[in-house]
């Protein structure tokens, strides 16, 4: 009786999104291009609580501008940015960057956000009025 070794051949992927997209779908691997691309905008989904202790899902776009700054836009609007300090997001409300007001801080990217919704709504009513 002969035994027979098997051997197989690894090779390195030359590209890993062609390791992370094999097998899927064909309409979910440009979902999975915006994730291995940082530099492209992509859509998040951010929950917060209203003022009557509702939980609220809001869609937002962002948009990075570098490694430290995205540009967050709701409805084609722009809310303002979060810009990363060190290990804390730092949320900053207005259109331009240079005359945005700093609304927030927090040690998660989607508290920041979620001030930055908040502030950005209250900023929105009291010029209504």
């Amino acid at each position: 009786m002969s035994t027979m070794t098997r051997t197989r051949s690894r090779t390195a992927p030359s590209h890993r999104s062609d390791t992370v997209s094999a097998g899927l779908p064909e309409r979910q691997q440009p979902i999975l291009q915006n994730i291995l691309d940082p530099t492209r905008p992509h859509e998040v989904h951010v929950r917060m609580v209203t003022d009557c202790d509702a939980i609220e899902t809001v869609d937002l776009v962002v948009v990075p501008r570098d490694e430290e700054l995205d540009e967050i836009d709701l409805d084609r609007h722009v809310l303002g940015y979060i810009q990363q300090a060190g290990r804390v997001f730092v949320a900053l409300v207005g259109e331009r960057l240079d005359r945005a007001e700093e609304c927030g801080q927090s040690l998660l990217w989607d508290k920041a956000a979620a001030d930055l919704v908040r502030s950005a709504r209250l900023a929105e009513a009291s010029s209504q009025t």
